[in-house]
């Protein structure tokens, strides 16, 4: 949570695709549905006090960027994630 000024920010990231997700119909469907619904919450008004911020996660499905059990991100994505979020903080949140 970041506060710029008297509002808080709440930064969400959106679930990723996993070799799970991109297997199983329901799962996707479920997926698709959370992060559908964190965009529609960081779209309101901030009526509770907080603005919510959305982004979809940078990291894409790949059997090169997962561990072999297609579930978690490998060190290299982790990193790249990592990197990604410190460039949106830093590009959006340094006045916080």
């Amino acid at each position: 949570m970041f506060r710029a000024g008297g509002t808080r920010r709440v930064l969400a990231i959106g679930i990723p695709e996993s070799a799970y997700v991109m297997h199983n119909h329901d799962a996707m469907e479920r997926r698709n549905k959370v992060n559908t619904e964190l965009k529609r919450l960081a779209n309101s008004t901030g009526e509770d006090g907080f603005f919510l911020d959305y982004v979809d996660c940078p990291v894409t499905y790949s059997q090169e960027a997962f561990e072999r059990d297609g579930l978690h991100f490998n060190r290299g994505s982790y990193q790249f994630l990592g990197e990604r979020l410190a460039q949106l903080i830093r590009d959006n949140y340094s006045n916080a």
